[in-house]
């Protein structure tokens, strides 16, 4: 996690000058988080917790708010904000997203656990707990939690696919790839599991067969 991300060229691993992340380390956050949370999560969820993918998943969610955050204070400044520089962090803010989704896609396909359905529960609820414990450190004191728990969720949770994700899902053109976040998100959680579960599956039967991710 030492390679530069924009915007601001910033590392969340690192203190920071940017005023959204000012004195935030992402390894020493995790630590204290783990420190509170370890009696209570599976020797599984620990794991993964300090796990490599883990640590990608919080830097690119963390630089995604960076971009989001900014944003909102552009356009709250009383300077008028060039439509130009508000395009700009749109712009970041969907290149995080596009590689938010392969990680978190990655996740889901290697545990997801369907023979044990509470504890995959259990797994994933961990995960969006922690990633939200993490991000409000990130962008503590800011009085910014009620913004940062809707934005999360807009971004991981959604009610259902949209027509574009039924009709690639229908034809067969679905993969990892394809999929945002949150229609990453409702496959694995919402509509019918013995469905969802066969077409998790096959993503992962699919990536097993042409190779490992490259996150």
């Amino acid at each position: 996690m030492s390679q530069d991300t924009s915007p601001q060229k910033q590392n969340p691993n690192n203190e920071s000058s940017s005023p959204t992340m000012r004195h935030f380390n992402l390894e020493r956050s995790k630590q204290i988080l783990f420190s509170q949370i370890e009696d209570g999560c599976s020797a599984r969820f620990k794991s993964f917790f300090k796990s490599h993918i883990m640590d990608r998943f919080l830097h690119t969610a963390i630089l995604y708010f960076v971009a989001f955050f900014q944003l909102q204070a552009l356009q709250r400044s009383k300077k008028a904000a060039s439509r130009a520089e508000c395009a700009a962090l749109k712009r970041e803010m969907h290149h995080h997203l596009q590689e938010l989704s392969p990680i978190y896609a990655t996740i889901i396909m290697q545990e997801s656990d369907y023979h044990h359905t509470q504890q995959d529960k259990k797994f994933f609820e961990g995960l969006y707990e922690t990633t939200t414990e993490i991000l409000m450190q990130a962008f503590q004191g800011q009085r910014r939690q009620a913004i940062l728990e809707e934005e999360l969720g807009r971004v991981l949770r959604t009610n259902q696919f949209n027509t574009l994700a039924n009709r690639r899902r229908s034809a067969g053109h679905i993969s990892q790839s394809s999929l945002t976040v949150r229609e990453l998100y409702a496959l694995k959680h919402e509509g019918d599991p013995s469905l969802n579960s066969r077409t998790l599956a096959n993503l992962y039967q699919k990536k097993a067969n042409q190779g490992s991710v490259t996150l």
